[in-house]
């Protein structure tokens, strides 16, 4: 063997003859304190030759803790010189902790976590032990945990009466400089290891003594709870299994853990065993009717402590306000039809605890969990958390004071139509689901339904005829509804015959032209004037009071006009009214006395404004009704024997109601009369029901009806001035004042010259009055 062998042998024994190493085996006690109770058992694990002698070996030693390292660990001897102890189980003299910060006993810590076999090894292999084999590193480390444990000598006696100086420069050198840089406290190498860290200080008398490391783990329990028992208890849309809670490390995001719930909402792990540190826990779960998913934790680990983080989740649910509305089908606005009323109709709802598409579907699932009767209001609406509406049923779902529906399926029904509207039998679906993922604990999934409700429709048919006469065409009757007031005309066919169903006249045949006897007539609108579309496969009159009232026109003149009244109140009924009989009336006559205003006479002055009113007294009209007196003057002609070709002077209408059968009503005409002096006008009066004339008086020669325009006069002209005033020759009438006159004169003149006195009775201011 040459001297470099030797040498090489000899570095090779002293390395491997002091490594030794740890195992507890499967079911061992876990290493927590080192207070002189807690045990640990050694085993071989391999042959390490260091040399060519018999001799020149040794017997590694090993060991894996349950403590999330894994693995195989050395434990590194601290007295080189010292025989490696027996097989066995050993009492704990010391743990070191992170509470070791400063010297021989932090130092040695750090080298224990950097050694092959801890987990520091992985951050350091390539650049402490590049180019090192795993034996060499781990002999390395030994080396300088036993350098730091004999004061950083320069140089250890080692077994066999050698020392670390013939080792070579590249094993001792490397020993010395990581236990030098372990020594120091706050570098970034100190820092990487973890507080949970701990190495373990066995001394066994005359032996070597050992140390090897452990996580010394904190352990994190987690607690669940659920909210809201009362809505989700025994109801199959709340699960709370198979919620998961992930534990990952907050410095590398790393995931390490987790734990999950059963049926019962129990936390399995109770609690799992991490590394000191701070963790975030993160809920996670699908479709089980409860918030939390997403939701997050942030706790803090202690090594040797138990950390509890809380979870509790609330029952995901859908506040309600309106359960349903109603509109009239043909409108589709919120107002009924005619007499109709959307208010009173009664809906049957129904819960069920699962997801469903149909009634049919729902009922196979299992009976409803709760069932109510609501009933609509005078807007055809119910509300689902008013008063009044609830008729009858279960208690309702509260949460927090609200009226609410958990997640599942709600079935809508009618079961009591409102009065003129049909029943609908559609069966509202509404699915109530988590719309938020598990995030939020209010939805507002479930959608407000509408219900169309289908307005009663009916026809009405009759015929007309008159006393004397049989059937009467061309009649037109006014329908009018006495609800809304809509009206339409509808006309009598040749044979006196009216039906308003479609199956006679199409509803949608010029639809209420009410111009020809096969115009289709329909009645749609509501009170706020929405109308329904004309539908030929329905009744032309919605559910109500009808008055059909027969117009006046040229065919029925001289007939009583005849009013009926009809109801409506059954679906698709045509209602047989019968022969509707006019009969005969006495006819209406009207008689005129014109006279002119000012004179009261049947004289007038040919003046620029002259009023001529004409009394027109009438007989055997229909009281209460309204009537129109058309009016004209004409000019009165000798000559023009055709009364239409008078020239009319003014014309004047008067629409008024017939008080009594028998009456009368002044008719005025104002006009320009200055040009018809010695002229007579003479007033035409025409009597009218709506458009038909049903009297006149228009006698050219009634005196009764005529005003004469007197002869206009002519001033007198004025007399020529004169001092005497004396009068004309040939005016014997005026002449004898004028005598009196000059003689009264002349008498007063001598009277006054004789006598200049006053007079007692003023004589002369008599006379001269």
């Amino acid at each position: 063997m040459t001297e470099s062998m030797k040498r090489r042998a000899i570095s090779l024994g002293v390395i491997t003859i002091m490594l030794l190493g740890l195992i507890i085996p499967a079911g061992a006690q876990t290493v927590q304190a080192a207070d002189g109770s807690k045990k640990i058992t050694i085993s071989d694990d391999h042959k390490i030759v260091y040399g060519e002698g018999a001799g020149d070996y040794t017997l590694l030693k090993k060991t894996s803790f349950d403590d999330g390292i894994g693995g195989n660990r050395p434990v590194l001897c601290m007295q080189p010189t010292e025989v490696s102890p027996p097989n066995g189980t050993y009492t704990i003299s010391k743990a070191l902790d992170d509470g070791e910060s400063t010297g021989k006993w932090n130092a040695i810590r750090n080298i224990v976590y950097y050694t092959p076999g801890y987990p520091g090894y992985s951050l350091v292999k390539n650049t402490w032990f590049n180019g090192y084999t795993r034996d060499e590193a781990i002999g390395i480390m030994h080396l300088a945990a036993s350098y730091c444990n004999a004061g950083r000598p320069a140089n250890l006696n080692t077994f066999g009466g050698t020392t670390t100086a013939s080792l070579p420069d590249r094993i001792w050198n490397k020993a010395k400089s990581i236990g030098n840089e372990l020594w120091k406290d706050g570098s970034s190498i100190d820092e990487n290891v973890p507080a949970g860290f701990r190495v373990l200080y066995v001394k066994i008398g005359s032996y070597q003594d050992m140390v090897c490391g452990y996580m010394n783990l904190g352990k994190l329990k987690l607690t669940k709870s659920f909210e809201g028992s009362s809505l989700t208890e025994g109801n199959r849309c709340y699960s709370k299994a198979g919620i998961t809670f992930t534990v990952y490390d907050t410095d590398t995001n790393t995931k390490i853990g987790s734990f999950t719930t059963d049926k019962e909402g129990k936390v399995s792990p109770a609690e799992i065993e991490v590394d000191e540190g701070t963790y975030k826990v993160v809920e996670s779960h699908s479709k089980i009717g409860y918030t939390g998913n997403g939701d997050s934790r942030i706790v803090k680990v202690e090594a040797g402590k138990t950390a509890v983080v809380s979870f509790s989740d609330k029952p995901i649910m859908n506040p309600v306000n309106l359960l349903l509305s109603k509109v009239d089908d043909g409108t589709g606005k919120g107002y009924p039809q005619g007499a109709a009323t959307l208010e009173g109709a009664e809906f049957t709802v129904k819960y069920y605890d699962g997801y469903y598409s149909s009634q049919e579907e729902a009922e196979k699932g299992g009976a409803a969990k709760k069932t109510w009767i609501f009933k609509t209001d005078g807007k055809g609406e119910v509300y689902f958390d008013k008063e009044g509406y609830k008729v009858s049923g279960d208690e309702l779902y509260m949460s927090n004071g609200k009226v609410i529906f958990p997640l599942g399926t709600v079935t809508i029904q009618e079961t009591k139509a409102p009065a003129g509207y049909l029943l609908d039998n559609t069966v509202h679906i509404r699915n109530i689901t988590d719309s938020s993922d598990g995030k939020a604990e209010i939805v507002q999934t479930y959608k407000t339904p509408t219900s169309r409700e289908k307005v009663k429709r009916g026809d009405l048919l009759f015929v007309k005829s008159a006393e004397g006469k049989g059937r009467m065409s061309n009649i037109p009757f006014k329908i009018t509804s006495k609800t809304t007031g809509e009206s339409h005309i509808i006309i009598t066919d040749e044979n006196g015959y009216v039906n308003t169903s479609s199956n006679w006249n199409l509803h949608s045949k010029n639809t209420n032209a009410g111009k020809r006897a096969d115009d289709g007539i329909w009645f749609g609108k509501d009170k706020e004037g929405n109308l329904a579309p004309v539908n030929d496969k329905l009744g032309a009159l919605p559910y109500d009071t009808y008055t059909i009232e027969e117009q006046r026109c040229k065919e029925n003149k001289g007939y009583d006009l005849v009013t009926v009244t009809a109801t409506v109140k059954k679906d698709m009924v045509t209602i047989n009214l019968g022969t509707i009989d006019d009969p005969k009336s006495l006819e209406p006559r009207i008689g005129t006395t014109a006279t002119d205003e000012k004179s009261k006479s049947h004289n007038a002055k040919p003046e620029s404004k002259v009023t001529i009113v004409d009394k027109v007294e009438y007989k055997d009209l229909e009281k209460g009704k309204e009537y129109t007196l058309k009016g004209k003057l004409v000019l009165k002609d000798e000559k023009e024997k055709d009364i239409t070709k008078l020239k009319v002077i003014a014309t004047s209408e008067v629409k008024f109601i017939a008080k009594d059968k028998d009456g009368e009503v002044d008719v005025r005409f104002t006009f320009n009369g200055s040009e018809l002096s010695e002229k007579d006008v003479v007033a035409f009066e025409y009597l009218y029901d709506k458009d038909i004339e049903i009297a006149k008086h228009e006698n050219i020669e009634d005196k009764g009806q005529t005003v004469h325009f007197t002869k206009e006069e002519i001033p007198p002209k004025e007399m020529p001035k004169s001092s005497l005033n004396t009068p004309k020759t040939g005016d014997p009438v005026k002449i004898l004042p004028w005598i009196i006159v000059l003689v009264l004169a002349a008498g007063g003149t001598a009277f006054m010259a004789i006598k200049r006195r006053k007079n007692k009775d003023d004589a002369g201011i008599s006379r001269e009055k």
